[in-house]
């Protein structure tokens, strides 16, 4: 098959080696390796980019250009109306035409509208939505704010929920199918209507992960560092993380925080700041980092802490698990579909809990035992998430589609 992924987000030309953690990308190689033949939409802020790339494997890239100041200015319109960017996209298709579309994140410049005038470009066309921004157009925390704020954040919630709707009408009538990450999200997405969902979770190729450094053995006496990896937001956890890595440096007072992630220019980072400084815990921003970077922060992270909305099986959890470090991981919504094994392997259940998460990063970089038997556990894990299985379930998925096509 001849498979067209459209997306907001994809590197800069790179190698493999170099981007292997973006998730774009990595589908984009799975594709390939399965034998299909692959085009990539997606854009660019570099004026003097090239507008068609070919990497590696022959991957096409193709790349729109994006005016930041325009991006910023009217963000929320053309995360879900850009005619331009859209009529461009079509231009493409028209030209490749595609067996199968697969969007991914189209909320910062492609928009959703792409979807209304591309569908006809391809046998079918399906979307992969990766977490629930905009579905439960709900404002969290209001606990301790203004009045002001609270009907604020009332108005908001009403946007939310009018952008939301055309969002998934447009979802509804441009696609054949929906793929959803988790179980919990895939039940959000069937409340707003959406029909064909389909759960596939998010596979990797471990090899990418591995790394020389052999395990780092427990010093009682060297400092430790536990990397978050992730958001840099309330709704990620991260308040949670300051409050537990406090409580950790009263028994383990040389630990450290490091944290690979962004605030996307909320300003929430420099909150954090403020917070850790006033708690007493050390904090060093990596900021957004990718590939062999990230994989060298794991192979130098005594442990690492990662948590999700509504996707108990992070890909950066199971990163942690090939490249053999362990992880503390969970989700703040609900954690059904969870084996009860996965406890065993680090997943927490009670992520509200402050008191559960220090104990437990506490234990595991005190205790050599019981790390042992956390990566043991861990190792077991790693087969369950692969790129070639995720890629197996799409290609199965994408052909029952093409047949109904054909039957037609």
């Amino acid at each position: 098959m001849k498979i067209a992924i459209i997306s907001d987000a994809f590197p800069e030309y790179l190698s493999v080696k170099e981007s292997f953690n973006s998730p774009i990308l990595t589908l984009a190689q799975g594709y390939l390796d399965a034998g299909h033949s692959v085009i990539v939409v997606t854009t660019t802020s570099n004026v003097g980019k090239k507008r068609c790339e070919q990497w590696e494997n022959d991957l096409i890239v193709y790349r729109i250009y994006k005016n930041p100041f325009v991006c910023k200015l009217l963000r929320k319109l053309i995360s879900i109306c850009n005619p331009i960017a859209a009529f461009q996209v079509r231009a493409i298709l028209k030209k490749e035409k595609p067996d199968i579309i697969h969007a991914q994140k189209l909320n910062r410049y492609l928009s959703y509208f792409s979807l209304c005038v591309i569908s006809k470009y391809a046998q079918a066309t399906y979307i992969t939505i990766h977490d629930d921004m905009g579905l439960r157009a709900t404002p969290e925390g209001f606990r301790g704010i203004s009045i002001k704020i609270f009907f604020n954040s009332l108005l908001y919630r009403r946007k939310l929920m009018y952008a939301a709707d055309i969002v998934f009408s447009i979802i509804r009538n441009c696609t054949e199918g929906v793929i959803v990450v988790s179980e919990a999200l895939g039940t959000l997405v069937k409340k707003r209507g959406l029909k064909n969902v389909r759960v596939i979770y998010n596979g990797i190729n471990p090899k990418h992960w591995h790394f020389s450094k052999e395990t780092k053995e427990i010093d009682e006496q060297s400092s430790k560092t536990v990397l978050y990896v992730g958001g840099i937001s309330s709704a990620k956890g991260i308040d949670l993380i300051i409050k537990a890595m406090e409580r950790v440096r009263k028994t383990l007072p040389d630990v450290q925080l490091h944290i690979a992630g962004s605030d996307n220019g909320s300003g929430y980072q420099l909150i954090v700041e403020k917070e850790a400084r006033q708690r007493g815990v050390p904090v060093v921003f990596l900021g957004r980092i990718n590939g062999i970077e990230l994989r060298t922060a794991y192979a130098e992270s005594d442990l690492v802490l990662t948590f999700s909305i509504t996707n108990p099986f992070s890909m950066v959890a199971h990163e942690a698990r090939a490249a053999q470090v362990p992880v503390v991981w969970g989700s703040f919504s609900s954690t059904e579909e969870v084996p009860p094994y996965y406890r065993n392997a680090g997943f927490l259940s009670s992520l509200q809990s402050v008191g559960a998460l220090s104990d437990r990063i506490i234990c595991l970089l005190s205790d050599l035992t019981e790390r042992e038997l956390l990566l043991k556990e861990q190792k077991k894990l790693v087969k369950d998430f692969l790129l070639s299985r995720q890629i197996e379930e799409l290609t199965l998925f994408f052909q029952s589609s093409l047949r109904k096509y054909t039957d037609k």
